[in-house]
């Protein structure tokens, strides 16, 4: 495993979450209702500068012993910057358009670096996230293949469909597995009620580590910030998957 990630607890060795934090006290509070399987996670779209996002990544690591940066905004590749900017300033995840992620690892070979991808119309298929035009559709095989030859971490999913009982999500995830990477992240349209269900399929792909990224569904409605109580609830439901 990259060592960026040696502290998180993944639960039964596989299986992780990744939900939103937004400063130093509120990684620390989700840490702890993690119990270290939930990964404080900033959003640099939050933010409206480098300078801001950095200050804000030394605090949290002053903090918790492990944090990502998202791109945000659906994943926007326009943030990979930023992203950047907090690898550098100590953040150990790093989530990345999939046509950046190399050059991201290349400069921050200790960190865990994703590259993100977005299902295509095929089952087989998904499409490039790159920094400008639409970028290519290529089979999900040929996705984790450049990811291992990059010597990227993760092969990323945003969004997955549950409504089609994650069929593309689980085809990515297989050639994840078989082309050899470390990880594989499902993002967008989970919440503890699908949660378990996909990963209690995704547990059938050998050796592979999951971190599921899950942001609106642990949101309270009030405030807009993450309840600790249903990050909580949604690492119990990784840990019964388990058993």
């Amino acid at each position: 495993m990259t060592d960026g990630l040696a502290e998180l607890s993944f639960v039964g060795g596989r299986l992780a979450v990744s939900v939103p934090v937004y400063d130093a006290d509120s990684a620390a509070i989700v840490w702890e209702a993690g119990e270290g399987a939930a990964l404080p996670t900033l959003e640099a779209a939050d933010f409206a500068s480098v300078e801001a996002l950095v200050r804000v990544v030394r605090q949290v690591t002053k903090r918790v012993p492990v944090l990502s940066v998202a791109l945000g905004g659906g994943a926007d590749p326009s943030q990979r910057e930023k992203v950047l900017a907090a690898g550098e300033a100590g953040a150990q995840h790093l989530n990345q358009p999939f046509a950046t992620a190399s050059f991201v690892k290349g400069r921050l070979p200790r960190a865990w670096v994703n590259g993100v991808v977005e299902p295509g119309a095929a089952a087989r298929g998904v499409r490039l996230v790159t920094v400008g035009a639409d970028g290519p559709t290529v089979s999900a095989r040929a996705a984790s293949r450049l990811l291992r030859e990059g010597q990227l971490d993760a092969l990323k999913v945003h969004p997955t469909d549950p409504s089609r009982d994650f069929r593309s999500t689980l085809t990515a995830a297989r050639f994840a597995a078989e082309l050899g990477l470390t990880g594989f992240e499902p993002a967008g349209g989970l919440d503890a009620a699908n949660l378990p269900r996909l990963a209690e399929r995704l547990l059938g792909f050998p050796n592979i580590k999951v971190i599921a990224h899950v942001f609106s569904a642990v949101k309270d409605p009030s405030s807009g910030r993450t309840d600790p109580g249903l990050v909580e609830r949604l690492v119990g439901g990784l840990r019964a998957v388990v058993g």
